[in-house]
């Protein structure tokens, strides 16, 4: 039910109605404009004449291989009705992000779009939004943390406006950073709150794929979050929990240290949520050749993902330039480039 219930603001400045959905092609000025505009009202009569929506194919693909989707957690929290509303939003200011990592484009990081040049991008605006009404309340970025529009000021405006008991607040960080006492102090007053911090993997290997990491900083703040919401055990949402998770997102590169670190993970008590990187879709293990797929992890995640599609050529010979063009700004650690080698002597 997305499209009746919520939207999602790009760091670029565009909008959509997840963050999975590619944004919508007319450009608004501001969210309200956007949810009530021609595109997304055309996409809300193709979804009750029960159309397959091309567009929604990464939570077609992750109900397949029997993963929580984006669709099951939206329906979860939102549900149908005639006079709909905007209750869900997901914020993010600009693409300013202190990271690179291999997943990422210019869209969603400056570190990205430095290398690449610049991009046509304008300030997202969230005018007109009624915050009382919100059931979901999501930051993302580029990296939340460091954009100065989330200040003192802004959660003073959210304190006197949103439902403690009743929201649902999500974050998406990638740790480098701590938040100053407001911001804390916002957390500390939900009851349904969700800090999903971004780790694809630990060592030399996660410092690479996420270019910026260093992993003694990320334990640091990790951990401080978890001790912000040590009291924190409402229910949340399907499988997950209210607190905090680490999010692996598995790539050519890094997928055998996934169960390294889960296991890291698990030793600082960090619960961790499995996702395939299914764009760009060269990094995904899934259009490998047979061949090297039976040289994979015998892991049961990895299996539903490798069984989801066939051999890809041309996304096998994207991987290989893609890693040499990673390979110019960073060296490759040789524990990332298992898939690189196998690809190089089979094509």
């Amino acid at each position: 039910m997305a499209p009746f219930s919520r939207m999602t603001g790009g760091p670029e400045g565009t909008y959509r109605t997840c963050c999975y959905h590619p944004p919508i092609n007319k450009k608004y000025t501001n969210v309200i404009g956007a949810f009530m505009g021609k595109e997304m009202n055309t996409l809300r009569e193709r979804m009750l004449n029960n159309e397959y929506i091309k567009e929604c194919e990464p939570c077609y693909y992750y109900d397949s291989i029997g993963e929580l989707s984006q669709r099951q957690v939206i329906n979860q929290e939102h549900s149908y009705q005639e006079d709909f509303f905007l209750e869900g939003l997901e914020m993010s200011f600009d693409n300013k992000c202190n990271f690179a990592c291999i997943t990422c484009k210019p869209e969603s990081s400056s570190v990205w779009e430095e290398r690449e040049g610049k991009i046509d991008k304008i300030k997202p605006n969230y005018d007109g939004v009624d915050f009382s009404r919100l059931k979901h309340l999501s930051f993302t970025g580029g990296e939340p943390t460091i954009q100065k529009e989330f200040s003192p000021n802004f959660f003073e405006m959210l304190d006197k406006n949103i439902n403690y008991e009743t929201i649902f607040f999500s974050m998406n960080t990638n740790c480098s950073r701590f938040v100053h006492k407001s911001w804390q102090n916002f957390i500390q007053k939900l009851k349904r709150v969700m800090i999903m911090t971004s780790i694809d993997g630990i060592g030399p290997i996660g410092e690479w794929v996420r270019l910026g990491l260093k992993m003694d900083v990320w334990e640091r703040n990790t951990l401080r979050w978890k001790n912000l919401l040590k009291d924190n055990k409402e229910y949340t949402y399907g499988d997950m929990s209210s607190g905090v998770w680490a999010n692996f997102v598995m790539t050519n590169y890094n997928i055998f240290n996934m169960q390294d670190t889960e296991k890291y993970l698990s030793n600082l008590g960090i619960r961790m949520k499995k996702t395939n990187c299914f764009s760009p879709e060269h990094l995904s293990p899934e259009y490998l050749p047979d061949e090297i797929k039976k040289e994979l992890p015998n892991d049961e995640f990895i299996q539903r993902v490798l069984n989801n599609n066939d051999f890809n050529v041309d996304y096998c010979k994207e991987f290989v330039l893609y890693t040499k063009y990673l390979e110019t700004f960073q060296k490759a650690p040789e524990e990332a480039l298992f898939v690189y080698h196998k690809l190089k002597e089979y094509l």
